[in-house]
């Protein structure tokens, strides 16, 4: 017992030297607050001890796979909890996956901040369900036509309309 407790404590000690700096580098460029990137690095450290038996025991990059998913799921739940201003792509895999051996898309693929999208203000409700829907949910032109009951062709063009709407702003905002 003492023995495998020593054992935990190495891997524990040996996995914070070998990605603490990762964790904290991903969790500072998704969350700007800097108390809460300290809630949310330890949450992912209490993960990773959670589940550090099961971690040992995988490839490296499985275990790098696995450990994406603590991250991901550690700050997609603060957010949550917060009520916060976070909105999760709706096509995110269930967190805890059963394939750990195939790649992993980083944290930033996953999370869009509203502040981001407040640029969607500019274009009328038409155009921005459109974006929306194409946009954060991928939808196709002719999915989108069927739930806001238009043609397709419709679809594409109104799309191609805010896009260029919110480009215009973007320059507005951003001049390069």
């Amino acid at each position: 017992m003492a023995e495998e407790n020593d054992i935990e404590k190495q891997w524990f000690q040996w996995f914070t030297a070998t990605y603490g700096g990762s964790v904290r580098k991903i969790v500072c460029s998704r969350v700007k607050n800097p108390a809460w990137t300290d809630d949310i690095i330890q949450e992912v450290y209490c993960r990773v001890w959670t589940y550090g038996e099961r971690m040992r025991r995988m490839e490296k990059r499985a275990m790098e796979g696995y450990l994406k998913d603590i991250l991901r799921s550690s700050i997609a739940d603060y957010f949550a909890d917060r009520n916060s201003k976070l909105i999760l792509k709706s096509d995110i895999t269930p967190l805890q996956t059963k394939d750990l051996s195939r790649e992993y898309c980083p944290v930033e693929n996953h999370i869009i901040f509203q502040d981001d999208l407040k640029i969607l203000g500019v274009v009328t409700e038409k155009y921005r369900k459109i974006l929306v829907l194409r946009i954060l949910y991928n939808m196709s032109y002719k999915d989108i036509g069927a739930v806001l009951g238009i043609r397709e062709t419709t679809a594409r063009k109104r799309y191609e309309r805010g896009i260029k709407k919110l480009s215009v702003k973007a320059q507005e905002i951003f001049p390069t």
